[in-house]
Parts: structure tokens; C-alpha cells; sequence
């Protein structure tokens, strides 16, 4: 059975060896070797720290002398110890770490518990000591920032989106996982508007971001820190475009914001298809993972279907959208309330309209529908091309329609000349 530390360590981002340690602590306890335990755990928190300031750049107002120096000192099996504990203590000429008083103080109390195990003195060490010190680091971990490390990895993202140093390829889930050592958590809005403005440009009097921007955030999800992924959800879901953008790069990340219904509703109740964006994958996503209320799943198909425009589903999205009965209401609207009669919708969706004939049977519905549409005089052109096309190059599917509407006594379209006996192209 895994304990409460376990769990939370697996959504930390630790180096290989913090990661021994820590495992090494967790065995000892399990096992009653407190003492054992707690010198483990120690030396993790430590091996943590130290490696959290030799991945930093130069620290702020610290001489670029000192800083080598210590670097050096912490790269030293037999130094790098207390060189780690005088760092996070160090106050001038300015500090490493950016934390309080009390907390460098309370390192400097679990350093003499560490001194207690070690030396075997007299104080009593027993489980609780063990479990305090692992809220101490569950609590405190994510404090010890390297003071100016939030400026050199905003350096870093963008030098990694130069092609003149960076091959395009790269993954910058690397980078992405700095986040939540260089970064406090109270600071990562902060961080985020910064990362905004460099991935962001003016054309005229409106704002544009680069496609960097959503790419960067998405590697953010897949690194392990779960309070880095919940702020950067909310950065995300506070500006709408860049919201827009990245479902729409990255649909399946739409379970991030399931628990904003309102988001959820906005999203297709005004938003999906809307200036004949191609959306189907995104709306998948939606029905896929439940985000829209059974009650309100058929309100959703009508007000999609009225906004589509020249977009046809890949067959990966058809399940989906099959297991939501959308096909039906597509149906519906197109043949029975008249949409492929109505110029700007019959015109912008002819594609649909052919791609769902030529997918499912054709119904009795789509030929009443088809011939009363192009029989008559006015009729949406592109769409009566579309079709006739369509029939010209399936013949099984044209037989299919002659059949049914010679069954339902159904006159054929005249404008649809491929339909007619014998066929023949105008």
C-alpha cells in the first residue's frame, strides 16, 4: 500500500538520484528504521536543492566569483552537503533562495534532527519526526527558488523557439519541467503573462500570439507538477482566444476545464464552428469525455449543425458522434427542416451533404428532401453541383436513391442530372 508521501512524490519532477533517495527513505521507514528514514529523506531534500541551483543561471546581485565557486562546492562529493545548507542560508550579499526567516530556520531545525540520527544522540527519533519532516517538504519544496531563475528560464523557452540555436523538432517538455523549480507558485501568473508578451505580437490595433505559445503550454501538461498544470489551466481559461487556439491544436486537453461548466457551455453553445472554423475534432473531444449534459446534447447538435461551414468529420470522430445521435439530427436538419434548401447553408455544406450520403444508407427522408429541393427553379447552385458530382462518380449510391424513390413514387430531381434515366451530364 502506498503511503500519502509516495503519492505525492510521483507528481513531483525529481532528478534520478532524489528520486533513489527518497525511495530509499520511504523502505526505511516502512520497515521501522526511522532513523534511517529520516537521514534518507534528509539527503533527498538536500540532493534536491543542490540540483535545483546547479541547473540556475547566475543568481540576482550575486558575483559571478561566488557563484562559481559554489557550483564548484556542490559538484564535491565531500562538499556538497553543507555547501547546499549554507546556500539556502546565505542572506548577503543577496540571497540564492528567495524564502523567509523562518522557513531557512527550520532547515537549520531538521539539520540538527539529521545530526541527532546520525551521531546517535540522546533525542528519541521516532516515526512522527519522519512524517513532520515529510510535510515539511510536501509544504515547502516548491518554495526554494533560485532568486532570478524565473528571468533565465524565459530566456531559455525563447532561445529554445530560435532556429538559429534550437532544431524546430526539440521537445521543450525539459524546459516545461524547469517550471516548477524555478518558478513559486505564487509567482507563476506572473510568469505567465511574461511567457504572453514573448510569444505575442501587434499587427494593426489588435494582439496576435504565436503558435509557440499554445505548443509550450501543452508540453506543461505533460510534465508531472500538478499545481504547475492547475495554474496554467486557469492562465489559460482566462483569455479566450489563447483558450480557443489550444483546444483546438489540442482537443483532448478539453478534460482540463471539465470543471468549468460554464466554460464548457460557452464553448459550443457560441463559439465551436463559428467563422467556419473546423472544429469536429474538439467537439468530439466534448461528447467523447461527457462534458455536455445528456439534456443539453441535442440543444448542442442543432446549434453546431446551424454553424457549419464546409467542415466534414474524420472517421476517427464518427463513433462519437454516431454514439450522441448526431448523424440523426443532421438529418433532420438538413433534409427535414430544409437546410440543404437554404442557399448559404445548402452551398457551404454540399461536402457534408455528400459525405454523409456516400457514409450511411440513404434514406427515404434524403430523397424526398433532395428531389423537392432540385426540381424547382431556385436552388443553392454548388450544392446541385456537388451533388450531381457525387452521383456521377458512386454509382451504387445513385441506384440506391433511384431505387428508394422509385419505391416511394418519389419524381426524381430534374436538376440533378445524374439521377435521371438514362443518366447523362449537362
Amino acid at each position: 500500500m502506498q503511503l500519502p508521501f509516495e503519492q505525492w512524490l510521483t507528481s513531483q519532477s525529481l532528478t534520478a538520484d532524489a528520486t533513489s533517495l527518497f525511495g530509499e527513505a520511504v523502505t526505511c521507514y516502512k520497515t521501522g528504521a526511522y532513523r534511517a528514514a529520516l537521514i534518507m529523506s534528509y539527503l533527498a531534500f538536500q540532493s534536491t536543492i543542490r540540483d535545483r541551483a546547479l541547473a540556475a543561471s547566475l543568481p540576482t546581485a550575486i558575483p559571478p566569483g561566488q557563484w562559481q565557486n559554489h557550483q564548484s562546492n556542490l559538484r564535491k562529493d565531500d562538499e556538497w552537503d553543507q555547501t547546499t545548507f549554507d546556500i539556502i542560508r546565505q542572506k548577503n550579499p543577496a540571497p540564492i533562495f528567495v524564502i523567509s526567516e523562518d522557513l531557512r530556520d527550520q532547515v537549520l531545525y531538521w539539520k540538527n534532527r539529521r545530526n541527532d540520527c546520525a551521531h546517535f544522540k540522546s533525542n528519541a527519533i521516532g516515526a512522527p519526526h519522519v512524517e513532520a519532516f515529510w510535510m515539511f517538504i510536501q509544504s515547502n519544496l516548491a518554495k526554494f527558488v533560485v532568486n532570478g531563475s524565473a528571468g533565465a528560464l524565459l530566456s531559455k523557452i525563447e532561445r529554445h523557439y530560435d532556429p538559429n540555436f534550437t532544431p524546430p523538432s526539440t521537445d521543450p517538455l525539459p524546459l516545461a519541467t524547469e517550471i516548477a523549480t524555478a518558478i513559486e507558485q505564487k509567482a507563476l501568473s506572473s510568469f505567465f503573462e511574461q511567457l504572453e508578451k514573448i510569444f505575442t505580437y501587434q499587427f494593426g490595433q489588435s494582439l496576435y500570439f504565436r503558435p509557440e505559445l499554445p505548443h509550450f503550454l501543452e508540453a506543461i501538461f505533460r510534465q508531472k507538477d500538478s499545481c504547475v498544470q492547475t495554474e496554467t489551466a486557469k492562465f489559460i481559461s482566462s483569455r479566450e482566444p489563447l483558450l480557443l487556439d489550444f483546444l483546438r491544436r489540442y482537443p483532448s486537453r478539453v478534460q482540463l476545464f471539465a470543471s468549468d461548466a460554464a466554460l464548457i457551455r460557452k464553448l459550443w453553445y457560441s463559439q465551436l464552428f463559428a467563422g467556419g472554423y473546423r472544429d469536429f475534432p474538439l467537439y468530439a473531444a466534448l461528447l467523447r469525455n461527457g462534458l455536455i449534459p445528456l439534456s443539453e446534447v441535442l440543444e448542442a447538435h442543432v446549434l453546431i449543425i446551424s454553424r457549419i461551414k464546409g467542415d466534414v468529420p474524420h472517421e476517427e470522430h464518427v463513433p462519437d458522434l454516431i454514439a450522441s445521435n448526431f448523424f440523426q439530427k443532421l438529418e433532420e436538419q438538413a433534409f427535414d427542416e430544409g437546410r440543404i434548401n437554404s442557399f448559404g447553408w445548402g452551398n457551404d455544406n454540399a461536402a457534408l451533404i455528400c459525405w454523409y450520403l456516400g457514409r450511411f444508407p440513404i434514406s427515404v427522408l434524403a430523397v424526398r428532401s433532395i428531389s423537392g429541393c432540385f426540381t424547382g427553379t431556385y436552388y443553392p447552385f454548388n450544392a446541385r453541383d456537388a451533388i450531381n458530382s457525387f452521383f456521377e462518380n458512386n454509382p451504387q449510391k445513385r441506384d440506391e436513391f433511384r431505387s428508394i424513390a422509385a419505391k416511394e413514387n418519389i419524381s426524381l430531381p430534374s436538376r440533378i442530372p445524374a439521377l435521371q434515366d438514362p443518366p447523362h451530364i449537362q
